[in-house]
């Protein structure tokens, strides 16, 4: 178990489970054309928020997917987003009478890539 404190990297580095899993998960951001959808994710941990945010800088192909389900729950990524240069964090904002079902997210997400392969075929 990891418990959700500052001190969870230094607890675990010596267990390596919580480091291994972060530069597993780094390495997967780190491949070309790798997408992230993140669904009722935060990204108050920080040092997941860190990884994120370096792969999306040096990772131009990587597009990461964030869906805020109540408009403000997202805030941590929010404000790093004038850190990141590429154009690749897309955050999904609520609308009024949005339901966040898999029918829903499902053909967003299909308009979201239509629009991308647009871009790129420019």
């Amino acid at each position: 178990m990891i418990n959700p404190t500052k001190e969870k990297f230094q607890e675990t580095v010596f267990k390596k489970t919580h480091y291994e899993l972060l530069r597993i998960f780094s390495n997967e951001l780190e491949k070309e054309n790798t997408i992230l959808i993140v669904i009722g994710f935060s990204f108050a941990d920080e040092h997941i928020r860190d990884i994120t945010i370096r792969a999306l800088n040096y990772n131009p192909l990587l597009n990461v997917f964030v869906y805020d389900y109540d408009g403000n729950g997202v805030k941590h990524i929010e404000i790093e987003n004038t850190k990141i240069k590429n154009n690749n964090l897309h955050i999904i904002k609520p609308q009024e009478n949005y339901q966040y079902d898999f029918e829903n997210i499902n053909h967003d997400f299909e308009n979201i890539l239509k629009e991308i392969k647009e871009i790129k075929e420019d």
